[in-house]
């Protein structure tokens, strides 16, 4: 399999952007009462907007959830979401009567992250609805729920205990890139700050600092992370 050419975003124009997109927020007129950063870049980027967004006296609750994509079967690109404290989540937003959420991610890939958490958020989620249980790695009990979004479906899989109600608040995304024609579901971020550009009909892999370790050979992390270099090899 072809690998792609590597975009790699540097600390500072992560945390630049970061601000700018708190910026965007607030000059949208849109205030936030309850802040959700999806883990594990969203946190990140999700902790510089709620310093931004202080500073110009808006100050919503913050909070994280989990969503990412994964692959059933070997060479299988992205067949699903996968999610995580939903459930706790969406019962504090219901008895503190929040309204107006903001989550908050590093970028806007295929749109399906942002389609399954708006989704939940105004139709809840009823494990009687779950086409399928399974036994995760962390022993959790997995419910599978097939999502139709576009011109495609993919697998919502999440543990619940309970069912979830709909809540009656209002979720803006707030993204820090976006690959708009990799989208597949419509849901489009309501706040970006700039788009990945292509290569070669392509769209890049796009590397964030708090992924560099993991997804940068050490010639990479050398040239474009050096402390994280000496950290580790010298």
């Amino acid at each position: 399999m072809e690998e792609l050419p590597k975009y790699i975003i540097s600390h500072k124009r992560a945390g630049i952007d970061s601000l700018k997109l708190s910026r965007i927020v607030e000059e949208s007129g849109y205030r936030p009462d309850a802040l959700i950063g999806i883990w594990g870049g969203g946190a990140i980027v999700g902790r510089h907007v709620k310093d931004g967004l202080a500073g110009y006296g808006i100050k919503p609750t913050s909070f994280s959830a989990s969503g990412r994509s994964y692959n059933e079967g070997k060479g299988n690109q992205s067949d699903g979401i996968e999610i995580y404290n939903m459930e706790e989540l969406a019962a504090v937003i219901q008895s503190k009567r929040y309204r107006h959420l903001l989550p908050v991610d590093d970028i806007s890939d295929t749109g399906r992250t942002e389609y399954a958490f708006s989704y939940i958020l105004k139709n809840g989620l009823r494990r009687a609805d779950a086409i399928d249980r399974k036994i995760g790695v962390n022993g959790h009990v997995m419910n599978y729920f097939a999502m139709e979004a576009g011109n495609g479906r993919f697998l919502l899989k999440t543990p619940l205990i309970g069912d979830i109600s709909p809540t009656d608040a209002e979720a803006k995304f707030a993204m820090l890139y976006t690959k708009p024609l990799a989208n597949k579901t419509g849901a489009i971020p309501d706040f970006v700050v700039d788009e990945i550009p292509m290569t070669e009909g392509k769209y890049p892999w796009v590397v964030f600092p708090w992924e560099s370790v993991e997804d940068l050979t050490p010639g990479e992390l050398k040239a474009n992370f050096p402390d994280f270099y000496r950290a580790l090899y010298e």
